[in-house]
């Protein structure tokens, strides 16, 4: 009885495996009907969007629709939007007889206009990104005295430090709700310091760089929040903040 039993259940494990064979070679024979695009952004408006990565898979003659699953050319799909500037990951995977493909795009944090370049953007992570006029969202500014890029490299930390400086302070502010609320734009001035605009035209900060940057926001919050109200909005054109335990006030 525990012979038949045990031959039983080879011949179920056996079916099993060879259904489970069959499932995957049919699979793999199957041809593609179609792709389903996810895209991941926290802006307003998809800088890529899916008629974008059909028009790439298009130009460059990658075709999907109708060719075996086997035979999807996945490198190559990878490869050919993970090299998209505003692309951070691509993930490929099968849904049934559909490719899916899986877009997370770059968070945008400051549009930047060097002294003697063109625009162009910093997302969070640190990256130069070409301009594109699809963006439409609201940056931090960053214009005035600033060098152009070292050639070779997008990478923020192989920048000259001025540069390096401009993307963290530009997340110290995005990060502060405060400071958030009162400035939008950086501005390097012709001492290659760094000065804080207000949006509504109130008083200016002279930062100067990131040195110490925890005590000088701590500073510029402090002024806004309990020396404005008491001494008036409109009595000081810029605090300069650049040194330890000061606020230096100029009319």
């Amino acid at each position: 009885m525990s012979r038949i039993k045990l031959v039983f259940n080879i011949v179920v494990v056996a079916c099993i495996l060879v259904l489970g064979i069959f499932v995957i070679v049919k699979k793999q024979n199957e041809s593609c009907s179609g792709i389903r695009i996810a895209i991941d952004y926290s802006g307003n408006k998809k800088i890529v969007d899916e008629q974008e990565v059909l028009s790439l898979l298009e130009n460059n003659k990658i075709k999907v629709v109708g060719i075996k699953m086997k035979e999807l050319q996945l490198d190559e799909i990878q490869q050919l939007l993970s090299n998209h500037p505003y692309v951070k990951e691509c993930k490929l995977s099968r849904s049934g007889s559909q490719l899916s493909i899986n877009l997370q795009l770059r968070k945008l944090l400051i549009q930047l206009f060097p002294q003697n370049g063109n625009s162009c953007f910093i997302d969070w992570d640190g990256n130069k990104l070409p301009f594109s006029s699809k963006v439409n969202e609201k940056l931090i500014i960053a214009n005035g005295h600033i060098p152009e890029f070292n050639s070779g490299t997008d990478q923020i930390n192989k920048q000259p430090q001025l540069i390096q400086d401009l993307h963290t302070i530009a997340k110290t502010i995005v990060e502060d709700t405060v400071c958030q609320s009162l400035y939008a734009q950086l501005y390097v001035n012709e001492n290659n310091e760094i000065e804080l605009i207000h949006k509504e035209g109130k008083t200016n900060v002279l930062l100067g760089n990131c040195s110490n940057i925890d005590e000088k926001f701590f500073k510029i919050k402090e002024f806004n929040l309990s020396v404005l109200p008491t001494i008036g909005e409109h009595q000081y054109k810029m605090i300069d903040v650049r040194f330890q335990n000061r606020i230096i006030a100029k009319k």
